[in-house]
């Protein structure tokens, strides 16, 4: 079987990706070794940035989640023991908070309505390059099934073992964290407001969740080794000691989960026929988690691209180093900088300016945030 692109993992970045590609009237296959999609039952929140909107609307996904999308006006930014504080506030969104089951419904749905075609249970075990192009060797749910997309994505994570068979290795790893996810309930809610606190040991996260007087926390800790689980009153504690004059009274209601992460950057390979995208490509630690808005961004260049210069008007190298020509810098930028939060985390045991110039990436907040933050240093900006 032929498509123009074959999408290697069917999740938040795959699907997108799809709709990317499937927006400029490529034919588009999906595959994923999942037997279904699975909408995730806990609350967990996920943060787009605004200038990812317009995009998303384009590929028929935002109409879907608007509605489950609360805006994020203004962002305060703190660090304990630290004089100063920044707060970016804005008259339109910086961000939309939601929770991620929304937005995988509205892949589904998007998807659904497109000329994609998803294909669950489907694996991926072995990709050869031809003369002509690409041959994958695809183990379906009864059969081994032989396709030949003329070019592939990667998205199908951190651990990909078609990344590593195309040759995109792992050229940077530093670092370990662990984001804890909570629901909590307090007195001060600000509908339009986050908070990103740094402490010595990590740092916090707030956004608002849809329902008044509740929100997400998210706190990110470096892994030492002896880390030990914080029981719901110690966090309630934590927090209180921390955010407690800008919330109020806080009630933590439940955990909603804990994962681990650490920088990982993948070289985009050696074959002309394949680019990686997402986790795939850069796998960031929470205190930077701007990796599916990044995502985002590439997969717009692709769009891009696409529409005014296709595949099939050039060969794979022209058309993947054209690509690549816009994207590389910026992961790049982005690694060295998150390099850099996890050698002074590392180094001083506590988030120095540095950090704060990245929290915007936490949210997803617009780049200009970036350069905001940088000129401000710890001042007041509104």
């Amino acid at each position: 079987m032929s498509v123009d692109f074959g999408v290697i993992g069917g999740g938040l970045v795959g699907r997108i990706a799809a709709l990317a590609l499937a927006d400029t009237q490529a034919e588009v296959a999906v595959w994923d070794k999942a037997n279904q999609v699975v909408v995730p039952s806990a609350d967990q929140p996920l943060t787009l940035r605004a200038t990812n909107i317009a995009f998303l609307e384009k590929l028929g996904i935002w109409k879907h989640c608007q509605a489950h999308a609360n805006p994020i006006n203004q962002l305060h930014i703190s660090s304990s023991g630290r004089f100063g504080c920044l707060h970016i506030c804005e008259q339109d969104p910086i961000a939309y908070v939601m929770a991620r089951r929304s937005l995988d419904s509205a892949l589904n749905k998007a998807i659904n309505a497109s000329t994609a075609k998803l294909h669950l249970g489907h694996s991926v075990d072995s990709i050869t390059v031809e003369p002509t192009g690409l041959s994958c060797e695809i183990q379906a749910k009864h059969n081994v099934q032989t396709h030949q997309p003329r070019r592939i994505i990667v998205a199908d994570g951190a651990k990909s073992s078609m990344a590593d068979q195309l040759g995109m290795n792992i050229v940077a790893v530093a670092g370990g964290f662990t984001s804890s996810v909570y629901k909590i309930q307090v007195s001060r809610w600000h509908a339009t407001k986050a908070y990103q606190r740094f402490y010595p040991h990590g740092a916090i996260g707030v956004v608002p969740a849809a329902t008044a007087g509740q929100c997400w926390a998210i706190i990110t800790q470096q892994q030492t080794g002896h880390d030990q689980e914080q029981t719901l009153a110690e966090v309630e504690t934590m927090l209180g000691i921390h955010l407690g004059t800008r919330l109020g009274d806080l009630v933590v209601e439940k955990k909603l989960g804990v994962y681990n992460t650490t920088l990982q950057y993948r070289e985009a390979g050696d074959c002309d026929y394949a680019l990686n995208f997402g986790n795939s490509s850069i796998n960031l630690p929470p205190i930077a988690a701007q990796g599916l808005n990044h995502a985002i961004q590439e997969l717009q260049c692709l769009n891009m691209q696409q529409s005014f210069s296709a595949w099939q008007h050039s060969n794979g190298s022209v058309w993947r180093n054209a690509l690549l020509e816009k994207l590389s810098l910026q992961r790049q930028r982005l690694v060295a900088n998150a390099k850099l939060v996890l050698a002074m985390q590392c180094s001083h045991g506590g988030f120095s300016s540095i950090a704060k110039r990245l929290s915007w990436a936490w949210l997803g907040a617009d780049l200009n945030a970036d350069s905001i933050v940088s000129r401000r240093g710890q001042g007041y900006y509104r």
